[in-house]
């Protein structure tokens, strides 16, 4: 029994289907290089933005050039000091604002007239010291001289020892008194001390 399969019915492997196949997989390598070539160009696009780094050698060579004739360390020097320059008008001026208080209050006082024995209302030495350190940024601000040399400090010359702290690092020093007024104020962090 011999069947014979007419050529017509030959099934999945005619020639129609193999033509499908063949183009459905034409189609999709086509679709895959128009994928490719796409990201390709944006990749292109992104590669030439990189071009411009080109251009950064030589830019360096002209700012290498250009910071040869300054001088480093003359800047640094005069760069610190202009900073011990401020340090020292930012004293000053507290001086002045200190004098300029209490000699408002003393004049007020002596134009009214002195009845009964009064005095000057003026703040005492260890509130111009601590208010002094404060305008300087310190805090936690403890005055270490006695109360009776603070009384003898206020009309005289001499040293009140203070302990603070500025930007969390403990500090210690002196302020020195001149004629009652703050003169100088002398304070090192425990970071200064240690060479």
């Amino acid at each position: 029994m011999l069947l014979l399969i007419p050529a017509e019915s030959a099934g999945f492997f005619d020639l129609g289907a193999f033509h499908l196949l063949a183009l459905a997989l034409m189609a999709g390598v086509l679709t895959c290089l128009v994928l490719l070539i796409g990201r390709a160009r944006v990749l292109e696009d992104r590669l030439e933005r990189l071009d411009s780094l080109d251009e950064i050698p030589q830019g360096l060579r002209a700012l290498i050039e250009s910071t040869k004739e300054l001088d480093l360390r003359r800047l640094e020097h005069l760069l610190l000091d202009l900073r011990n320059e401020h340090k020292l008008l930012r004293e000053q001026l507290l001086q002045v604002v200190e004098s300029a208080r209490h000699g408002v209050v003393e004049n007020a006082v002596s134009s009214v007239g002195t009845t009964e024995g009064a005095t000057p209302a003026k703040p005492p030495l260890s509130e111009r010291v601590v208010n002094r350190l404060l305008a300087l940024g310190y805090e936690r601000i403890q005055v270490i001289t006695t109360t009776a040399e603070l009384e003898e400090l206020a009309a005289g010359d001499g040293d009140v020892l203070i302990e603070a702290r500025r930007a969390g690092a403990i500090c210690k020093g002196r302020v020195k008194i001149h004629a009652g007024a703050i003169s100088e104020v002398d304070m090192r962090s425990n970071h200064d001390m240690f060479p």
